[in-house]
Order: structure tokens, then C-alpha cells, then sequence
């Protein structure tokens, strides 16, 4: 079996560890397979990347610790995780239009520092960051065991496909 073939087989296991937790927030969300962290206000959903894409973390956990005022609350928990519930927090605000997602675009296609400043401080953008963090605040022990429980889903489907390799 080829190792994109595994992947996305294995995903199945890690999209339902996504699905599991988001049904205890709000279980009229779908949770599916995508290219990035992104959520659907028109089809109630939120794409889960097969590979997390390390290019934008470092500069989306900058708006994070803006937002918490607190590195020993974002640093306990992972990035992956925190674009998560930060997707969860558009469809909890109901906000994510068509001015987050151009600016989104020009902010990815623009290798501007002030470009990354403006698409983290659009209003929908900090309204779903604040939302995760009050829920991570909130709900810490639970964010904290499905994130454990995540992340070693995806330790092990990344083993089997390095296995596979070998």
C-alpha cells in the first residue's frame, strides 16, 4: 500500500477523535479530511489537514499568546490542537466570511509581516481565537485528554506508514 494510500486510511481513526471531542461542544459540527484547519459557516463543517503545515504555526500561536496573555496556558497545549478549537470557535461566533477568507488568501500568497498582522486582527479571526482560548480556560483537563489521546493517534499512523517505508 502506498504511504499517501495509508495516510488517508488512517485518517478515518483520527478524524472520528476529532468528531468525538467536537460533539461534546456543539454535535451539529462535521469534522472531515481537507488540505488545512478550516471551518464551513455555509456546510457546518471543519477540514482537518492530512499533514499539519508548519509554515503559519509559529505566526497563528503569536495571536494565540496575544490572546491568552499567558505562555504556560498556550505552550501546555499543541498547536494543532489550538487550530482546532480555534475552527470551532468561527462556527461558535457564526463568523467566518468572505473578507476573513480573501484576506486569508493574500495573507498566504504575500510574505508581508504586516499582511500576517491584518489577517490576525480581522474581528472574525480574533473573535474565533478568543473563543478557543476561554475554551481551553474553561476546559482545560478535557482539552488536555484529547489531545493526548490525538496525538498519539497520529504518532501511531505515522509509525505504521514510516514502517511501511522501511
Amino acid at each position: 500500500m502506498k504511504k499517501l494510500e495509508m495516510l488517508k486510511n488512517g485518517m478515518v481513526d483520527i478524524i472520528a477523535i476529532y468528531q468525538n471531542f467536537v460533539n461534546k461542544i456543539d454535535d451539529t459540527i462535521e469534522i472531515k479530511q481537507g488540505e488545512d484547519y478550516t471551518a464551513s459557516l455555509e456546510d457546518w463543517d471543519i477540514e482537518i489537514p492530512l499533514i499539519v503545515s508548519e509554515s503559519n504555526t509559529d505566526k497563528f500561536m503569536l495571536s494565540v499568546r496575544d490572546m491568552s496573555y499567558s505562555d504556560d496556558l498556550v505552550n501546555s497545549i499543541d498547536a494543532s490542537v489550538w487550530s482546532f478549537l480555534h475552527e470551532v470557535g468561527h462556527l461558535q461566533t457564526k463568523q467566518g466570511d468572505l473578507k476573513s477568507k480573501i484576506m486569508r488568501f493574500v495573507s498566504h500568497k504575500c510574505k508581508s509581516p504586516l499582511q500576517d498582522k491584518i489577517y490576525y486582527n480581522i474581528p472574525e479571526e480574533l473573535n474565533a481565537t478568543e473563543w478557543a482560548v476561554n475554551y481551553v480556560n474553561l476546559n482545560w483537563y478535557e482539552v488536555k485528554a484529547f489531545e493526548q489521546e490525538l496525538l498519539k493517534a497520529y504518532e501511531t499512523l505515522y509509525n505504521k506508514v514510516l514502517a511501511e517505508a522501511v
